[in-house]
């Protein structure tokens, strides 16, 4: 049976009571699950029987658990970047490819993903003129198709 807080300035109003004397230690089996889970938050909190919002209450009011959240996702950055790295020593093209065009300097070096738009024009097009019929129509109504 769930035990109920009454307030007395507003006897009609009542609030469940949460009992929140657990949550260091359930804070410290988030962050042990979530570092075992690679960082994947939905596994973690739903194998723990964690309500979303109680994570996010937890984030919001503790500092040093968000640090802690952020650090994990970090590792999980640099997890998924060795793995990646592996497949490519292993020779995925793929994935060669997908690091050329998305890295800062495989974009410097040209590989980037471009489209080729091809366009018969007769006669003559202001671009300038068209661009500042889009550029007045965009602050009349930015939302207009």
């Amino acid at each position: 049976m769930a035990r109920y807080k009454v307030d007395t300035e507003r006897p009609y109003k009542t609030k469940p009571f949460r009992d929140r004397s657990g949550d260091e230690e359930m804070k410290a089996l988030f962050l042990e699950k979530l570092e075992e889970n690679h960082g994947d938050l939905y596994d973690t909190y739903t194998s723990l029987g964690i309500k979303y919002n109680r994570f996010y209450e937890w984030r919001k009011t503790d500092p040093e658990f968000d640090a802690a959240i952020d650090r994990i996702k970090i590792d999980q950055v640099r997890w998924i970047e060795n793995l990646m790295f592996k497949k490519i020593a292993e020779g995925d093209k793929d994935l060669m490819k997908f690091y050329l065009k998305t890295h800062k300097y495989g974009q410097q070096s040209g590989y980037v993903e471009t489209k080729k738009i091809e366009a018969e024009v007769k006669g003559q097009v202001d671009v300038e003129k068209q661009l500042q019929e889009m550029a007045e129509k965009l602050e009349d109504d930015p939302f207009a198709e």
